[in-house]
């Protein structure tokens, strides 16, 4: 026997539990009494009772009062039975909502309180609705659930103000019965109008960070933007308010008030993982001195924002090129969760597009060519701030001296940049469709259709970037692209016509580059047809001897493959074929 085995006490006989009569489980019931410690009775509508714990409550906080639904039960360690699992019974959410606004206000709080205030001076994002907002427990929840807000990892709960739980997050909600005046809204994106509205939601994640790099000074840190992010899953919240609403208040941005249709165009789609939002929550406009670019309200997402040099604050082009530098670096802070630091290098495609999809063109978009700005980040008192060191050649000199020469193409961003300002010029874009990232050999390219009034053309473009394996610019083979011109357009369409041009790209160095009037042969049909003729219609000028061949695809049927092959001129019977409406007609789905 040890030392203190003989103070050890025995452990008392479990004595049997108690008979208790309660009706058959699921069964509705009251709760009549509640202590301090969460510990109360439950009465079932026969007059029997129940014990439980507020453990025992499921999605809701016990109160007297409440109509529960009481779903199971079991014997305590000691003696009798207790409720184990307690829901709210059907219908009863609203009365239960009533007990709590009572007894909120026998506490001193009142639920109805105006939060235009709270939301100037501790929101991080409003949304403006055109009716006022009713206040109080079941009206902001029905608000809630209305606008598809409440899910699974959002629940609202209230402490006892109103409080979003966002995967156990909690933002604060102000809510505003009227609308939110105030002179320190930033209403330059309206034309400087106030946005008529009748009330608002805002939502508040706590006070702005001190050092908005801290989560990341020992490490990568947790993603933001990630597909479980924080910053994702507020964008979702406030995504399905703004679907509702007629403008959103961007606090952490200075105020800056965006119409709703703005804000999720900014947005793009946050329940896409390939879409990071990061452009829905800044404003970017220049530093009180002017002589630098930034943007504002990164810190709602614990990042500090990006500070870019402007040469010339005077001149358009310098601020157009900063503009780039600063959302490519935002773009990359985002995409790589790394903050900027001293020595960082940017190389900034002219023309290049940021927001919240991957770029066009994936990661060839951003391969450095010689068109490129670059920019290199130095370290300052205000953190890293990109300045320009070295301005790109002009896109034509680069394609003139690639076509020329060989050498390495010039970045898609670059490419499409040239190709359609030429095409733009007479055509006007209506749609697009991006095909990126593909296998070897065929080179990232997207299908524009453009408007050319009396019908619609579609080009392909990016595929002339890459020089055709034997290719010459003499026989207009070296760089080609595909058109077609159709009466009318859509995605099926679109989609048909990429598969082509992959397809016929998609051959190795060994087989002969495709001329004008080459048949085409698939296996499986593509489109309307197994067999087409290109046909050649002319060239587009990207600099002053180096052009993209165009041709369009034209299909065939067997008898007319035979009487190609036997015309005395197979370039005009091409092109009297190509020329026939129901011959163009075959590419539109019926």
């Amino acid at each position: 026997m040890g030392l203190f085995d003989r103070f050890k006490k025995k452990t008392p006989p479990e004595p049997a539990a108690e008979d208790v009569a309660i009706p058959e489980l699921p069964a509705l019931a009251t709760i009549v009494e509640l202590d301090a410690d969460g510990l109360g009775t439950l009465r079932f509508d026969d007059d029997s009772t129940l014990r439980f714990g507020a453990s025992a409550c499921r999605g809701f906080a016990p109160i007297e009062g409440a109509r529960v639904r009481v779903c199971a039960a079991a014997p305590r360690p000691y003696g009798g039975v207790r409720a184990t699992e307690i829901e709210v019974a059907d219908g009863a959410q609203a009365e239960l909502d009533a007990l709590y606004e009572a007894r909120d206000r026998s506490l001193g709080f009142d639920p109805g309180a105006d939060g235009t205030a709270s939301a100037m001076m501790l929101g991080t994002v409003t949304v403006m609705f055109e009716r006022p907002v009713e206040n109080g427990r079941a009206a902001l929840r029905e608000a809630f659930e209305r606008m598809g807000v409440l899910a699974e990892d959002v629940q609202l709960d209230h402490t006892p103000s109103p409080v979003l739980s966002i995967d156990g997050r909690s933002l604060q909600v102000f809510v505003g019965a009227g609308p939110l005046e105030s002179d320190a809204l930033d209403l330059r994106h309206l034309g400087g109008d106030a946005p008529t509205h009748g009330g608002f939601l805002s939502l508040s994640t706590g006070l702005a960070s001190i050092d908005a790099a801290a989560p990341l000074i020992l490490g990568a840190g947790p993603d933001p933007w990630g597909p479980n992010g924080a910053m994702r899953k507020l964008s979702k919240v406030v995504a399905r308010l703004a679907a509702h609403g007629t403008h959103v208040v961007l606090h952490r941005a200075g105020h800056v008030v965006y119409t709703a249709e703005e804000w999720q165009r900014r947005a793009g789609d946050p329940d896409d993982e390939t879409c990071r939002p990061f452009t829905a929550w800044i404003d970017v406009g220049f530093t009180p001195d002017r002589t630098r670019l930034a943007t504002w309200g990164l810190d709602v997402a614990m990042r500090p924002d990006i500070v870019v040099a402007v040469e010339d604050p005077e001149s358009d082009a310098a601020y157009r090129l900063a503009h780039d530098a600063m959302m490519l670096a935002a773009y990359r802070m985002t995409r790589d969760n790394r903050l900027p630091e001293a020595g960082d290098v940017l190389h900034v495609p002219p023309g290049l597009g940021v927001g919240p999809f991957p770029v066009e063109g994936g990661a060839a978009a951003l391969v450095p060519d010689a068109s490129c700005a670059r920019f290199v980040a130095r370290d300052e008192d205000t953190g890293a701030v990109f300045h320009l060191e070295a301005i790109g050649e002009p896109l034509d000199e680069v394609w003139e001296r690639f076509v020329e020469e060989g050498g390495d193409p010039l970045g898609y961003v670059a490419y499409r940049t040239l190709l359609t300002a030429q095409l733009e010029s007479v055509w006007r874009p209506v749609a697009s469709l991006g095909r990126y990232d593909l296998p070897q050999p065929v080179p990232p390219f997207e299908v524009t259709v453009y408007d050319r009034g009396d019908d619609y053309a579609f080009v392909t473009c990016g595929l002339a970037r890459v020089r055709q394996a034997g290719g010459s610019v003499e026989g207009d083979t070296a760089h080609v692209e595909l058109l077609l011109p159709v009466s009318q357009h859509g995605p099926q369409l679109a989609a048909a016509f990429a598969d082509f041009a992959m397809f016929l790209h998609g051959k190795g160095p060994d087989v002969p580059p495709w001329c004008p009037n080459d048949v085409v042969h698939f296996e499986d049909p593509i489109g309307p047809s197994r067999c087409f003729v290109l046909a050649y219609a002319g060239g587009v000028p990207l600099a002053e001897d180096a052009t993209v061949t165009l041709l369009v695809p034209t299909p065939l049927e067997e008898d007319e493959l035979e009487a190609l092959r036997s015309a005395p001129n197979r370039g005009d019977w091409v092109s009297a074929h190509g020329a026939r409406a129901d011959v163009r007609a075959r590419w539109v789905p019926s």
